[in-house]
């Protein structure tokens, strides 16, 4: 729906225009230039490709995209020429940020004007060019999305590895922390087992005091209380020998 493509794009101008923001303002310009194009509207398409070409805001992406939109319009015109112009000035600010794919799409488009020339020799060279271009930018994806396969295969083996080792450590942590455990509770029955034989050992030995004592003391008492029974026998005091 190219009128509602113009609106959004002339609104998006608007706004860009209004706050200052000038390289969103060439990119605005340019979406109306190619919604303008796919209109069948050629002069208006222009007027905008102009504007993002003059501007000193426009970037060079932006400048290769507009000269290839420009080399696009001159081709539906059949001017052959003015699209060569284009087409080569994309390609030489494509070279010079080294943007592959917009080559790409440059030797094509350059393929196809050639061939409109009847300059079929350089048209199959384009083309080639293309062709070759493009298998190397389609190796160098490869060999980039293997590469970065490769990083994540390492990362995750070291990852693995780091989980391993702390797993290790952590299993020889708990061992350790189980035999300190373990070697206190024997030093505590340990403790306990020496103190509980400590006070046997004490108790029989105050048993063995408490007996010996007895043992003296007995024959000391008796020695006493015959010696009390005499001396009231002596004294003339039955009754009181008998009670004692």
């Amino acid at each position: 729906d190219y009128p509602k493509a113009i609106e959004k794009y002339k609104k998006a101008a608007e706004i860009a225009e209004s706050v200052g923001i000038q390289r969103s303002l060439t990119y605005a310009y340019r979406g109306l230039g190619q919604a303008y194009f796919l209109a069948g509207k050629i002069d208006s398409a222009k007027y905008f490709f102009q504007l993002v070409l003059n501007s000193p805001y426009s970037d060079l992406l932006a400048k290769i995209q507009t000269h290839q939109n420009y080399a696009d319009v001159y081709i539906s015109e059949s001017a052959y020429k003015m699209a060569l112009e284009h087409s080569r000035m994309a390609l030489s600010l494509s070279k010079q940020i080294e943007m592959k794919p917009h080559i790409i799409e440059t030797y094509k488009q350059l393929s196809i004007i050639y061939s409109k020339l009847n300059n079929y020799e350089k048209a199959y060279d384009y083309r080639d060019s293309s062709a070759v271009l493009s298998d190397s930018l389609y190796e160098e994806k490869r060999m980039k999305q293997a590469m970065e396969l490769e990083e994540i295969y390492q990362n995750k083996k070291k990852q693995e590895e780091i989980d391993t080792l702390a797993y290790e450590n952590q299993k020889t942590e708990n061992l350790v922390i189980t035999l300190v455990l373990v070697l206190v509770v024997l030093l505590l029955v340990a403790f306990f087992v020496y103190r509980v034989n400590k006070l046997k050992v004490a108790n029989k030995q105050s048993e063995l005091e408490q007996k010996l004592l007895r043992s003296q003391m007995n024959p000391h008492f008796i020695f006493n209380a015959i010696s009390s029974i005499q001396n009231f026998v002596q004294k003339n005091k039955p009754t009181e020998a008998s009670l004692y």
